[in-house]
């Protein structure tokens, strides 16, 4: 390991942990702390005549299972976040190019089975389906209900600022099992601000509950 950042359980009760300065994760028996391997490096192919360049996995940050037990890796430098099979450690999909900036967090929706992924340095939180589909911002900047523009936008985040519900540099994220709701960590404000999910504008969005 080297600066670990995140870490997680798989289903199958293995150790899975995120090294911001190495390009790989490393798997562990939580029991006896035994090294079990690593996966995520890039491995050059020499195989094939015309192999498709590999995205380097640069500056891990965080790791979470999705509902199938397929394993997703926030790498902040690259600016993209990864989806591994937590068996064979095949790279299953890189998502979220253009769309993340320095992404930190990631949580597995329970009840969508969606992804969600905190954007640090634009201050937003993404959501993705588990195949790395681009849902939406789910909180944070320019969350507003469908067709809202202009100074009713202003006046929504005029209204969250002074119930202190803007986040910024977003970090960690976290589902609660029981109700559903998303909790988020501010770095730049030191504070941690819960989401609940609703419908809104036709379109389930987050609104600020506390």
């Amino acid at each position: 390991l080297d600066c670990p950042e995140g870490l997680a359980l798989s289903p199958d009760g293995r150790l899975f942990v995120a090294s911001f300065l190495l390009p790989h994760l490393s798997v562990f028996d939580p029991q006896s702390g035994a090294f079990l391997g690593r996966f995520g490096a890039l491995a050059p192919q020499p195989a094939q005549p015309a192999p498709r360049p590999a995205p380097s996995l640069a500056g891990a940050e965080d790791v979470a299972f999705d509902s199938e037990g397929a394993v997703h890796v926030s790498a902040y430098y690259s600016s993209a976040v990864y989806k591994f099979d937590a068996q064979s450690g095949a790279l299953l999909a890189v998502y979220g190019q253009g769309l993340v900036s320095g992404p930190v967090g990631i949580a597995c929706d329970p009840s969508s089975g969606d992804m969600f992924v905190s954007s640090y340095r634009d201050d937003k939180v993404l959501r993705f389906t588990p195949g790395g589909a681009f849902v939406g911002v789910a909180a944070g900047a320019d969350v507003s209900p469908d067709g809202e523009a202009g100074a009713a936008q202003a006046e929504l985040r005029a209204r969250r600022q002074r119930r202190g519900a803007t986040i910024r540099s977003p970090s960690g994220l976290s589902f609660d099992p029981h109700d559903g709701t998303l909790w988020v960590a501010s770095y730049a404000t030191g504070a941690v601000t819960r989401f609940n999910s609703s419908a809104w504008g036709g379109g389930r969005t987050w609104r600020v509950t506390d």
